[in-house]
């Protein structure tokens, strides 16, 4: 199992502009920046299963969790499909790592998560040591920034580029899928 150390944040919203004005030693514009998302991002769908058949779907795979997951996430990450779980946290949390899933696995719980789906382009881009993985959602109107990073002391040392939303669990991908 691994730890996921993230810090999100929101950098535009139905028309308002949440960034910090770090954000444009990061890029020019907020325009200019979902224009090249748009373009260079992968595309992603990503479902969220009910947590039984997330647990279902990791025992078919002979594996087993370490911790108590809240979250069993599938994704379509530009025809690669993907499978994770993880546990309840704000910055830091526990997580299975994503697992390569048969198309056929896939497409047999994929239905399970109609009504709670996301659709984004993601683009990685390098700035101050760090990789913000930029998200520009297909399904409304949001941009939002996340950052990984390897310890939580590290974490506190990501510059914010927008609005600080980690601990505001209604930017949660999962909570955005509703």
């Amino acid at each position: 199992m691994a730890k996921e150390n993230e810090r999100r944040f929101l950098l535009w919203e139905n028309g308002i502009d949440y960034t910090t004005p770090e954000f444009y030693n990061f890029y020019s514009s907020v325009s200019d920046l979902k224009r090249d998302v748009l373009k260079k991002g992968v595309p992603i769908i990503q479902g969220y299963l009910p947590i039984e058949k997330g647990i279902e779907l990791l025992a078919s795979l002979n594996m087993t969790l370490e911790f108590n997951p809240i979250e069993a996430r599938l994704r379509d990450r530009n025809g690669e499909f993907l499978f994770n779980m993880k546990s309840d946290g704000k910055d830091s949390r526990d997580e299975l790592p994503d697992i390569a899933l048969p198309s056929k696995v896939f497409l047999e719980y994929w239905p399970l998560t109609a009504g709670r789906r996301v659709a984004k382009k993601r683009l990685k881009l390098p700035f101050s040591g760090y990789d913000y993985q930029i998200d520009v959602h297909l399904d409304r109107y949001q941009i939002r920034a996340e950052v990984e990073t390897e310890t939580l002391e590290e974490l506190q040392r990501v510059i914010p580029i927008g609005l600080e939303v980690t601990e505001n669990s209604a930017y949660n991908a999962r909570n955005l899928a509703k």
